[in-house]
Order: C-alpha cells, then structure tokens, then sequence
C-alpha cells in the first residue's frame, strides 16, 4: 500500500516537471560575437588628398556595451602597420567627423587619408579589423587587400547626342567615351544632369556599354519621347564620370533642343438624344501626347446651351482619368465625367468642345461634339 502511494506521487511530480519544462520554453539565441567590414574603398587614390570612410558591422552578447576598443589596422608587408584606425559608434557626438551615422546601432566607423598624416606605399595595402571586448577576448576580421595607387580622374573625350530631340522621338541612344589612366575598368559610372537656365532638372545614370581597347569605356543611356514631357526649348545635357578612386571628371556638356508638341483630343462619346428625365450624362473623349501620358495636364470641354450662351461663360469642365467620377478605368487614355442633369436644364441641342492642355501650356486643336436634351 505504502509502495502504491510513493509510486502515485512520483508520477505526480514527473507530470509537475513536464508542465515547468512546456511553460519555459526553447531558450532564446545568445547574439553572437562577430565582427564584419561592411564598406571599405575599392581603390586607394595616392594622388590629391581623398578622404575614404570604413565601416564595420560589431555585435557582442552584451551590446554595445561590451566593447572595448574597434581598430582597423592597415599593413605593407611589414608585420607592423603602417596606420591603426580607431572606430566609433558615436553618431559622430565625442568624435566629430568620424562619419559614423547613428550612435549605439553596432556599426563603427571613421574616415583616412592615405596621405595624411602617413604616404601609403604604392601597390597592395592588407586591412584588417580588430575588436577588444570589455573582457580582454579579441576577435580579428578576415583580411582585405586594397590597392593603393596614384589615380588622375577620368576624361570623358566624346559625346554621341543629337542636337534636337523631336516631338515624339523613338527611342535614342546618347553615350560618351571615357578615358582613365589607369584603365577602362577603372571608371565606375557616368552621371547625367539635364539643366535649364543654370538649375538642375533631372539627374540619370549612365549604363556601361563597351570598353573601348585598355584605357577606354563607352557609357550609354536611351531617352524616349516621355524624356520632353514637361519640357520645351534649350537645355544642357550635363555629363561626369567617376572612378574607383571617387575621382570626378570634369563635366562635359552637350547642348540639346526640346520639341513640344501639343496632345490631341479625339472620339468624343456622347448620346445624339438624352433624356432630361434620365437624370445623367456620362461625357467621355480620349487623348494623347507625343510626349507621352504624363505631359498632360488637363483634359475639358466647354458647353455650349440651346441659346447659343456658354455654360459658367465659357467654364472649363475638367474631365478625369483617374477611375473617379464615372470614369471607368484609371489611366486608360479616356477621360469622363458623369453629370447630374437638373430638372431645369434647357431643353435643345447642347454642344461641347473639347480641348487637351499639356504641362508647357500646348493646347490641343478643339473638337466639338453635339446632342439633344429631350423631355
């Protein structure tokens, strides 16, 4: 009886320990100790006095807090290095000018000269992080071998863009060639900024095209006719390269002239007999722009009564394209209104011209289309 009662309650407290066990859970993932380099330069220009920001990426089961000290140590064959880089989480508030964004987010940074205050030899130049926590543990990144080298900016010697781009132009390819020094893989990418009167408009990329032998490149973008939208007359096409040294070119510029034509309104839909009765009108026309959609600005008509006299003197009765107020679908080309007709409109034959306006202020020839208002 004695055994039978010990058993009862051992098999009580094995079923005690199993709730215990399901209520605790799967143990949280201590955050790990590591340490990651998340942006260095590609190259290390020796020539004119660049200034590169290092980034790296510290996480510690303690946090932030558990770090001592994050130093980046730069080597040139020597065991000793040449520059050891302090970094910092800061957000730049106890070391202003150390690039670093946002204090207390685990990524560490500051900026270098190879310059200043110590010449990096030329050629390959080691990187390697190192991080000391608040225990004496020291936790050492994987090497990086960056080159370090005198690096002339790019030039860019050519442009292939026309002088005129027409009004609802097909697709145009403009490019440039680039000289580097150092060679044509050396340039990165080639920026393009459209100006007007001295101010910046747009701004694109260029993509890599070809290289062009050892010490060239040909960088190139295709503009359609929507490049005009919004635009008429002389602008600049503005273009700068830049290398993996984040050398600058100097800009070259290439002058080019906008055409602009007007958009077009076409297939009115009205009924040629309403009912006033009905009580509604859907009005719906179409349009379009050599430009493309987005050059349009607006899209009425105006309405003239059976007494010859125009509605609102001449109101202009904005037509929608965006699936509201009876338009069907957004963006579709056709533009509606649906209209509530008052008991008291007039009776006879109404007619409404129709017009487009685009956003340089191009009106569309008008076209008319009529109907009847019966009881």
């Amino acid at each position: 009886m004695r055994i039978h009662f010990y058993g009862i309650i051992l098999l009580a407290l094995l079923f005690l320990l199993a709730a215990c066990d399901e209520e605790k859970g799967p143990l949280e993932s201590e955050t790990p100790f590591t340490v990651e380099i998340l942006q260095l330069p590609a190259q290390l220009n020796l020539q004119g006095n660049f200034r590169y920001t290092v980034y790296v990426r510290v996480t510690h089961p303690d946090g932030p807090e558990g770090i001592d000290t994050v130093v980046v140590h730069f080597f040139a064959g020597a065991p000793d290095p040449i520059l050891s880089l302090p970094l910092f989480d800061d957000g730049e508030a106890l070391h202003p000018g150390d690039g670093d964004v946002a204090a207390g987010d685990n990524i560490y940074s500051n900026r270098f000269s190879p310059v200043d205050p110590v010449v990096f030899p030329e050629g390959g130049v080691s990187v390697q992080v190192e991080v000391v926590d608040r225990n004496g543990v020291v936790l050492k990144s994987e090497t990086v071998v960056l080159q370090a080298l005198p690096n002339p900016a790019p030039v860019i010697v050519s442009t292939d863009a026309p002088d005129t781009l027409r009004s609802g132009f097909d697709p145009t390819a403009v490019s440039v060639v680039v000289q580097d020094s150092v060679g044509g893989i050396d340039v990165t990418g080639v920026q393009l900024q459209v100006k007007r009167n001295g101010l910046v408009v747009s701004e694109d990329s260029l993509r890599f095209a070809e290289l062009l032998g050892e010490d060239s490149v040909r960088y190139q973008i295709t503009l359609d006719s929507s490049f005009a939208a919004e635009r008429l007359g002389d602008y600049i096409l503005e273009f700068v390269a830049r290398d993996k040294a984040d050398n600058l070119s100097e800009p070259l510029s290439k002058p080019v002239f906008l055409e602009n034509s007007a958009p077009r309104v076409f297939n009115p839909q009205l009924p040629d007999t309403l009912l006033r009765s009905s009580g509604l009108l859907l009005v719906q026309v179409q349009s379009d722009d050599p430009q493309g959609f987005t050059d349009i600005d607006s899209v009425y008509f105006r309405s003239l009564k059976p007494d010859s006299t125009f509605s609102g003197d001449g109101f202009h009765f904005v037509l929608f394209d965006d699936g509201s107020n009876g338009d069907p679908v957004a963006g579709d080309g056709e533009f509606s209104w649906q209209i509530t007709i008052p008991a008291t409109a007039q009776l006879g034959r109404y007619t409404y011209f129709f017009n487009a306006r685009d956003k340089v202020g191009n009106l569309s020839e008008t076209v008319q289309r009529s109907f009847v208002l019966a009881p």
